[in-house]
Order: C-alpha cells, then structure tokens, then sequence
C-alpha cells in the first residue's frame, strides 16, 4: 500500500496519466480510495482524501509539513517506513516465541540496511544531518552508537569503515571478508539479508519463515529488473555488478 501510494505520487509529479499509474500498482496494494489519489494537493489533502480510513493513516501523522515535490518524494518515503517498520516490530514481539526473535533479528537488520542506504543517497545532497538522523528507524543492531557515526559520514569509504567497526557485522565472517575485499555495500547487505532468511527457513515452528521467503522472492525480481536494465541500456558487462545470488551454497 505505501509503495502503490508513493508510485502514483511521484507519477503525478512528472505528469503521468492517473489512470496509467492505478493499472501499475500491485494488487496487494489496492484499497478503495486509491482512485481518489489524484486530487491531493499536498499532504494534508492525501490524509483526509485517501488515507484516513486505511491502515496507512498512523504513519503519515508525521508527514503533515513534508511539501510534495520531486525532492520530497523519498523523503516522504523514508518518514512512512520508519513508522512501519517500528509498528511491524512492535506486532512481532507481540506474538512471541520463536517467531519474536527470529523476526526481530530480521528487522534489526533491515533497519540496519535502511539506516545505511539513506546515509548513502544523501552524501553530496542538500539534507542536514539532523535531518539524515530523523529518518533513521529507531532500533536495529546500529541504533544508536551506529547511526550517530552514519550521521556524520561524509564520504562513502566512512560508511564501510562505521559497519566494519561494529560488533553485529563483524560477528559475519563472510560480511567482514566482503567489507574488506571492497564490496559494495549495498549488494553486500543484499546478500546478507538473502544469507538470514534462508536460515531462517530452516527453523521450525515460528512464523519468520513466510516473510523470508517473501523477501527471497523480492531479490528474485530485483535480478530480473536488474538484467533489463543492463540489457536495456547495452551494459551486459556491469550483469555481474548487481546480481544477488538467493539459489547457491554460498548464501547458506
């Protein structure tokens, strides 16, 4: 649902058809005032128009003075996951036994792996520190010695040397020789992340197991997206750059 809803806001913003962007959302996604979408102006507008009888209202309450702008667009999306992501922890614990600590693990690492990638995207932009620091997810393995270091990354070598210095990555032995050989580090978390949940495959009685293979299935299309892509813009040699192996002895 935040997926399909950022998609046909960032679509209006460049001028795209409504309609268009309605037959591209995913059908898990669709609720019954996505098609009034459109007509919202800004974010106060979206709340009362869209998305105040939805799942989705609690995590805009933070969103009311984002502008909606092609600059905002990921920063709007970056404020949503985080309230989703605290609130998709939050379920988990409460169910506990098995499927508590395996999915908090999961979603530690990827608060982790969000933490990171905004660190990432916003060197050489116009985002403030502080404001780096407000996007970040509130708990996580790197919370909150962690992101106080991705605060003040300036260069991206800073962020490889902030995960190589902190206990959770460097108990990977195979992350720890990746940070070290110069992997880039968003591919090296994608590969941790598809390493945990095939393990997490391999546990018994907890329900982690149906959102691993969820994830699994995600990387899938993100290989496939990612051929098109080098095909498309007749870069066949970088295939290898992007390719996260989910099927192979390696990730176990």
């Amino acid at each position: 649902m935040i997926d399909n809803v950022l998609l046909i806001l960032a679509g209006i913003l460049h001028g795209r058809d409504a309609q268009e962007l309605i037959e591209k959302c995913h059908p898990l996604g669709m609720f019954d005032s996505i098609v009034t979408l459109p007509v919202a102006t800004n974010i106060p507008d979206l709340y009362k128009l869209v998305l105040v009888d939805t799942p989705l209202a609690s995590y805009f309450d933070d969103c009311m003075t984002i502008n909606l702008d092609e600059l905002n667009i990921e920063l709007l999306r970056n404020t949503v996951y985080k309230a989703y992501l605290s609130d998709f922890l939050h379920l988990c614990k409460s169910l506990g036994g098995s499927t508590s600590c395996v999915m908090t693990e999961l979603l530690n690492f990827d608060a982790d792996r969000r933490a990171v990638n905004i660190t990432i995207n916003s060197l050489g932009t116009e985002l403030s520190r502080d404001d780096r620091r407000q996007l970040f997810p509130e708990f996580g393995n790197l919370y909150p010695v962690g992101h106080r270091a991705l605060v003040s990354c300036d260069e991206y070598d800073q962020v490889r040397s902030v995960l190589a210095e902190n206990p959770a990555f460097t108990a990977s032995p195979s992350l720890l020789n990746k940070l070290a050989a110069e992997t880039a580090v968003e591919k090296l978390l994608n590969e941790e992340e598809v390493r945990r949940c095939r393990l997490t495959l391999e546990k018994n009685f907890q329900y982690a197991g149906f959102f691993a293979y969820m994830k699994l299935k995600e990387q899938e299309l993100k290989n496939m997206m990612w051929i098109a892509e080098c095909i498309s813009q007749q870069q066949k040699d970088r295939l290898m750059d992007g390719l996260v192996q989910v099927n192979c002895a390696s990730c176990t």
